[in-house]
């Protein structure tokens, strides 16, 4: 089994997990921080990480899916966009952007963060802090919700954010049992833990 994960989401990191997709479109960066966070979930270890699933080698989404949110019914086992109107403030998919990015055990410090995004994508400190509380880049626009609650999304984009994961050969999947099964080395996670 491959070390437990600890890194940190770092712009480059996140970066990374798009295959150099800009961060810059919060529909990219909402991806990327939901496949770091599904990576510490798969493979973090419990005594550091509270959304650590406990998860055997093999798993299937639907088993992921109940270990990772706190209310499975009847918001989180829906196809369609009611599992996005529950308010448990305990659930995950009610984190922000920055929550995932600059809170808990594995946060970024957001000055050194946000320093680092500038340089990539050439924006002033102001506008990406702007950026990642409302989810846009306009000036006046009204707070974007589903573009800064990173997990409030259907079943379809979990599924295919593990799909991701298997494309970037943090998974394997076994088309048989329609299971992702937990890689036991691997050199990509290894360099960053």
């Amino acid at each position: 089994m491959i070390e437990s994960f600890k890194h940190p989401p770092t712009v480059a990191f996140l970066s990374r997990l798009t295959k150099g997709e800009g961060l810059k479109n919060p529909l990219i960066l909402q991806k990327a921080i939901r496949l770091w966070v599904m990576l510490l979930s798969i493979y973090g270890e419990e005594a550091t990480n509270t959304i650590y699933c406990h998860l055997r080698n093999s798993f299937t989404f639907v088993e992921w899916r109940n270990k990772f949110f706190t209310d499975l019914k009847p918001f989180h086992n829906q196809a369609d966009n009611k599992s996005l109107d529950h308010q448990n403030p305990d659930c995950p998919c009610q984190k922000t952007i920055t929550d995932w990015l600059f809170s808990g055990d594995f946060g970024c410090d957001r000055a050194q963060w946000i320093e680092d995004f500038s340089q990539i994508y050439t924006s002033s400190e102001e506008q990406i802090a702007a950026f990642l509380e409302t989810g846009h880049w306009g000036v006046g626009e009204e707070k974007a919700t589903s573009c800064v609650r990173v997990f409030a999304c259907t079943g379809k984009t979990f599924k295919n954010n593990l799909q991701n994961l298997w494309d970037l050969d943090y998974l394997d999947y076994d088309s048989q049992t329609r299971k992702y099964q937990k890689k036991t080395a691997h050199p990509s996670l290894v360099c960053y833990l």
